[in-house]
């Protein structure tokens, strides 16, 4: 007999004599209770086997409702880019060092946030990934990203486009949609003594 309880299946309803229900948690969070040898300290019958298979029964049990209730990890500020390098008019290969930074401006303007600096980057073929993670710069304005490699400032300035932007309207300051409809008059209340 199986008997379900919440995300737990009890396989039988005792454990044969001389052995003792033991039990497992699967990654989806459900529990299953099964048939094991007895340890020494609980080789008697009775009462005491009972208790130990219903407390087992309860700890699976907050187990398994625990692992239903996890929650995801709030998204971060990351993200990442994928870039060229050319090295004499070649595609570059080897490792080398990077900063890079935010501006407010194609040109001039002014850095916004920290430099980002990553060491021993391995570019092949040309081609490299980096993860960048200024922080909670991305309010809206535009911003231009700016490479430097092992020394060497590159031109132009990158502009971003809007995808590190989906970063701050996922957030609490993320803009609003337009005000919709209003809704029809409600009922008339009661009027005064």
């Amino acid at each position: 007999m199986t008997e379900v309880i919440g995300n737990i299946h009890v396989i039988g309803q005792r454990a044969p004599r001389g052995r003792r229900l033991a039990g497992s948690v699967s990654p989806a969070g459900s529990a299953v209770l099964r048939s094991a040898p007895r340890c020494r300290q609980d080789a008697g019958s009775g009462e005491g086997g009972r208790r130990i298979g219903a407390i087992l029964r309860a700890l699976l049990l907050v187990l398994a409702l625990a692992a239903g209730s996890l929650q995801a990890a709030p998204i971060g500020t990351a993200f990442t880019y994928q870039g060229a390098l050319k090295d004499g008019g070649f595609p570059a290969d080897g490792t080398f060092n990077f900063i890079f930074r935010l501006y407010d401006d194609e040109t001039a303007g002014s850095q916004v946030g920290s430099d980002v600096t990553l060491n021993g980057v391995t570019v092949s073929g040309g081609l490299f990934t980096v993860e960048l993670d200024f922080g909670a710069v991305f309010d809206g304005p535009e911003l231009w990203l700016e490479i430097e490699v092992s020394g060497t400032v590159l031109a132009p300035r990158q502009n971003l486009t809007p995808t590190p932007y989906a970063l701050y309207a996922a957030g609490p300051g993320g803009p609003t949609g337009p005000s919709g409809s209003p809704g029809p008059p409600g009922p008339t209340g009661s009027t005064g003594p």
